[in-house]
């Protein structure tokens, strides 16, 4: 039977990648990891390139669908 927690397991020290990103100047005016900077890195070796092919795989998961509809329940919510 595989772990159903894998990724909590995955993810050592959370913020490292973000640090790291900060450092360098990777991040966006959203606030967020500049998709071409986690590209860049995942093709490299160590702990960072580790970390961004995590990251690219975790956002892989993220349905934008779903957080839509979320949205508009959250917005139908607050109209009430």
């Amino acid at each position: 039977m595989a772990n159903n927690n894998w990724i909590a397991g995955a993810i050592k020290h959370p913020g490292a990648l973000r640090a790291t990103a900060k450092k360098e100047g990777a991040i966006t005016p959203q606030g967020t990891i500049s998709k071409k900077w986690l590209k860049k890195k995942a093709k490299g070796k160590g702990k960072t390139a580790a970390r961004a092919r995590l990251a690219i795989t975790l956002a892989g998961f993220h349905s934008p669908a779903k957080s839509a509809a979320n949205a508009i329940k959250k917005f139908r919510k607050k109209l009430k």
